[in-house]
């Protein structure tokens, strides 16, 4: 029998989410040069695997919303502030990320509301 430690669990849930994520940001993003920019990083992006300990309690939409935006900031070179402080005040900063992620033409504002309908369950809705 095959047994699977916490952490080996822990680590297949993180690469899981990433894939997921990944395939959320290549079908929904509007952003060619990001889809790019995106795609040239590690399959567990740095910026990603930083936050990971501070957002995977989060909801999945928070968690994708979240990430988002930090691998958009670092695309962009904007200074995104500390992770936890994001995450303790998200309800306040949801509507400002999805406005800076639509105006820079990177989503729709609404993008993060809707699964995508061909994958094999929500993202980044609950």
């Amino acid at each position: 029998m095959i047994r699977i430690s916490k952490e080996q669990m822990d680590r297949l849930d993180e690469s899981y989410f990433y894939g997921r994520l990944r395939r959320f940001v290549t079908s929904r993003c509007r952003n060619p040069q990001f889809i790019h920019w995106l795609g040239a990083q590690a399959p567990e992006y740095a910026g990603w695997a930083a936050a990971w300990p501070a957002v995977r309690g989060l909801s999945e939409h928070d968690c994708a919303l979240v990430l988002v935006f930090l691998a958009v900031c670092e695309h962009q070179g904007v200074a995104a502030g500390p992770v936890r402080a994001l995450i303790g005040h998200l309800a306040q900063h949801e509507v400002g990320i999805k406005r800076f992620l639509s105006e820079r033409g990177y989503f729709r504002f609404s993008d993060f509301e809707f699964a995508d309908p061909g994958a094999p369950g929500p993202v980044a809705a609950e």
